[in-house]
């Protein structure tokens, strides 16, 4: 799990700085900006860029094949948002508004604590 600073490479003139993002593979070193494999990316939501975590950060990350989480906190309305790449629905796209109090991230073997998260 890496926090705000590591960089998310979207395409050879964007790249994303999520504010927390898990990744597959080995411990990476403390310099480095890019992430090769992220799983997980979360963003908390600003009004500042609302518009541009909804809509641009959520296509382009979804360009990455390995990104299979994206979720969206926004602590103004207490309310996690989670969008799920759905191999099922050929690669599409589900979204969940935390039904679930303690959501499972996929083949992590991390356990998202909706409620923990919104306490802060």
């Amino acid at each position: 799990m890496l926090p705000d600073g590591a960089t998310i490479r979207i395409d050879e003139h964007t790249a994303y700085e999520p504010d927390c993002l898990v990744h597959e593979g080995p411990r990476l070193p403390d310099e480095t900006l890019e992430v090769p494999n992220p799983i997980v990316v979360c963003e908390v939501l600003p009004p500042s860029t609302r518009h541009s975590d909804l809509s641009a950060k959520l296509i382009g990350y979804f360009t990455r094949p390995t990104i299979a989480h994206y979720m969206i906190v926004d602590p103004a309305h207490r309310m996690v948002v989670r969008f799920v790449r759905d191999a099922a629905a050929g690669n599409g796209l589900a979204k969940n508004e935390h039904a679930a109090r303690h959501q499972p991230l996929g083949t992590t073997g991390l356990t998202l604590d909706i409620d923990a998260l919104l306490a802060a």
